[in-house]
């Protein structure tokens, strides 16, 4: 059995277990797939790839996916290290890997995808008021109160300065969690305790921003009001989750600047250590291919999304190709 899986803040919200299975000469891995935020658009054309890849090289092997909306169940994974090649775990060493893929000095999930929270800035409202893109929370108030104040001059009813992204969901959550940590004494500095005064003003700073920016029926809105904005283009400042548009992006903004937080998400590939090593063999083959270089070019660089093999990003010719 085995296990794809992702955290936020210790919260599991995406799981991919593989079940092998052997029938007659053919080997089958039953993969039973979970993710509350649309995991299949990255799942199933990946195993069909792999499918058509192992029927093309004669290895016998197929990956059936079943895609759950939920599913209570937790597996232990082994140590990476012990069965892939260092010149595979090498493709994604240095990176995010070294720190969401280890555990206890193991490497116990390899990233298929990787997300991260960003601040999307609408470049033409910001150069119309010569302003510029925040590098503080005080920075983002100054000038959304100023350029939202304008554009009402001009009957512009329906824009937006920010929408924090504070919907009643694990997202909210998230959002809360990073605009603490981004309220640290300095980059080194530990999250914060709850009971600190520095998650106390963050608090505040985040009443702030919504009562300054008029933001009480924006505040708790989710991606789809984003995705609606990213597409008017009416808009000053949006926070949302690491994508490729047309927009100038950067990291959110913190106390001062320097200081910044983002919640780091996606899909980790892992491997129950109970499974028997006699039966292991042909599964790790597929993990390595879907977790290749060829794959993570042709379903996350030339889809807009981003890979954790650094690598990639030193070659254009080979992306591009």
């Amino acid at each position: 059995m085995y296990l794809l899986y992702t955290k936020c803040n210790n919260i599991n919200y995406k799981k991919f277990i593989f079940i092998l299975l052997y029938r007659g000469n053919g080997v089958t891995i039953n993969a039973i797939a979970l993710s509350m935020n649309g995991g299949n658009s990255i799942y199933s054309p990946m195993v069909s790839d792999f499918n058509q890849y192992s029927k093309n090289n004669g290895y016998n092997i197929t990956i059936d996916l079943t895609y759950l909306s939920r599913l209570n169940s937790t597996a232990t994974v082994k140590n990476l290290q012990d069965v892939l090649s260092k010149e595979h775990i090498d493709l994604y060493i240095p990176g995010i890997t070294t720190q969401t893929g280890f555990h206890n000095d193991k490497l116990v999930g390899i990233p298929l995808t990787i997300d991260y929270s960003i601040l999307i800035s609408n470049s033409n409202f910001l150069n119309k008021y010569n302003r510029n893109i925040p590098k503080t929370w005080d920075e983002l108030i100054d000038s959304g109160v100023y350029i939202l104040n304008e554009e009402i001059k001009r009957n512009n009813t329906d824009f937006i300065v920010y929408n924090g992204l504070f919907p009643e969901s694990e997202m909210g959550f998230c959002s809360i969690y990073e605009f603490i940590y981004s309220y640290r004494n300095s980059v080194l500095s530990p999250f914060p305790s709850l009971l600190s005064s520095e998650a106390l003003n963050a608090l505040k700073k985040i009443k702030e921003i919504k009562e300054k920016l008029f933001l009480d029926d924006i505040y708790h809105l989710n991606l789809d009001f984003v995705n609606k904005k990213i597409e008017d283009g009416n808009f000053l400042f949006l926070k949302t989750w690491s994508t490729k548009n047309n927009y100038a992006t950067s990291i959110l903004p913190g106390v001062k600047e320097g200081i910044s937080g983002s919640i780091l998400g996606g899909h980790n590939l892992g491997i129950n250590k109970y499974s028997k090593k006699e039966k292991r063999a042909e599964t790790i083959k597929a993990l390595e291919y879907l977790t290749s270089r060829e794959m993570h070019i042709k379903y996350l660089i030339k889809n807009n999304k981003y890979s954790p093999i650094i690598s990639l990003y030193d070659d254009e010719e080979e992306i591009y190709l």
